[in-house]
């Protein structure tokens, strides 16, 4: 019996990703808010159970609790420090194995004009 050699191809689909993996919020005055929103999918339902990495000037939460495929995150930045920003975020979720994703805030904050 002659044997045949097939080559397979198999996509792996991640139990979570994010649109967009990099959130650049450009430059942003010092005191003066910005907000930007970005998208995280899952295969199945999920729950966001937090947010790492986030502090005083980068607040990020989900626009719905609920369990769903698609959450809507709401990224707002707000410091007075001039300087640049480069941070990296971690979404942690319910679900039971690959359940965290983590995504990148860039932003240039410049000083605010004296008053």
């Amino acid at each position: 019996m002659e044997q045949v050699r097939v080559p397979l191809t198999v996509e792996v689909e991640s139990p979570l990703t994010i649109s967009p993996a990099v959130v650049t919020m450009g430059t942003v005055k010092a005191d003066e808010e910005s907000v930007r929103r970005i998208i995280v999918r899952g295969v199945k339902p999920f729950k966001i159970t937090s947010i790492k990495g986030a502090d005083d000037s980068l607040d990020v939460r989900p626009a719905n609790k609920d369990e769903r495929e698609v959450h809507v995150l709401s990224i707002k930045l707000k410091t007075n420090k001039a300087g640049t920003l480069d941070k990296v975020l971690r979404v942690v979720t319910d679900l039971k194995s690959d359940n965290e994703i983590d995504f990148r805030v860039q932003a240039v904050i410049t000083p605010d004009a004296p008053k």
